[in-house]
């Protein structure tokens, strides 16, 4: 792994340390001239030589050298070990920064190893006999997607989406929903109504005819067997209230018959009950 160029230094942690604040003066210069030397050499938070080596490193006595490491040992301030003539000073903070650093990398490369490869991420082939492979690759990565479910609806549901369909293009011939060829999910759509909304096969077809008769508002609104799934309750109810089928209450009412804006009757004061009393 490649040296960082500095390492981040907190003057409050450096003063504030009470194991480092009981070292001497001059032991702080020395440790502090080994962690520059930790991070110039790229190695992971330790330091190891002879007396001799880490003093000359530490710009120091071999002398004063040891003096500093038998203070830093006393105070905690770091770790320092001896064997066979070879110190270690281990900078505790910098070992851990160090493992954190190492354990990044390597979920990061994990993450490009399982990561999925697809067409834009490859490279570019001018040899037409080399796009051969990218297809096939292509093509192997494709069938590990996960593939959709097998629709399956009843043979009422099928024939309600035919009719659903044809009813469309009797009102408009030019109708993108009148040529569709996606009637198994319209049929799913409307097998779920009959099914799951528990509504008859009578039902769904007065609806059918209704809806999309000439003139109708609901006609180019429902275009699918979702949609009429979804608008159904509607549907039969205004259907039901305008009793004749047609598109709204005006086919039922009187021809001299007031109405207000939607259709409602309009308010007559004179047919208020006596036992009501007058308005406030």
């Amino acid at each position: 792994m490649s040296k960082l160029p500095s390492f981040q230094f907190d003057p409050d942690d450096w003063l504030t340390d009470p194991c480092l604040s009981l070292c001497k003066p001059a032991t702080r210069g020395v440790w502090i001239d080994l962690l520059c030397a930790i991070r110039k050499l790229g190695l992971a938070g330790q330091l190891c030589g002879t007396t001799e080596q880490l003093a000359r490193i530490a710009r120091c006595q071999p002398a004063e050298l040891a003096d500093a490491l038998t203070d830093l040992q006393a105070t905690g301030a770091a770790d320092v070990s001896e064997r066979n003539g070879i110190a270690t000073v281990v900078s505790r903070r910098m070992k851990r920064e160090a493992k954190e650093r190492e354990m990044w990398r390597l979920r990061q490369s994990r993450k490009r190893a399982h990561a999925d490869v697809t067409d834009m991420s490859r490279p570019c082939h001018k040899d037409p006999d080399d796009m051969r492979h990218v297809v096939y690759l292509s093509s192997s990565v494709n069938n590990n997607k996960k593939q959709k479910k097998h629709i399956v609806a009843s043979e009422e549901a099928r024939q309600l989406a035919a009719a659903l369909r044809n009813a469309i293009k009797v009102r408009d011939k030019n109708a993108k929903a009148a040529h569709t060829e996606n009637l198994l999910q319209w049929a799913h759509d409307i097998d779920l109504l009959l099914r799951i909304d528990r509504r008859s096969p009578d039902e769904v077809g007065a609806v059918i005819a209704w809806c999309q008769k000439p003139g109708c508002f609901w006609g180019p609104n429902i275009l699918s067997g979702r949609k009429l799934r979804d608008k159904f309750d509607t549907l039969i109810g205004q259907m039901q209230r305008d009793g004749t089928g047609g598109n709204n209450a005006a086919d039922s009412r009187n021809p001299g018959e007031r109405r207000g804006p939607f259709g409602e009757p309009e308010f007559n004061p004179a047919e208020i009950p006596p036992w009501a009393g007058p308005p406030e």
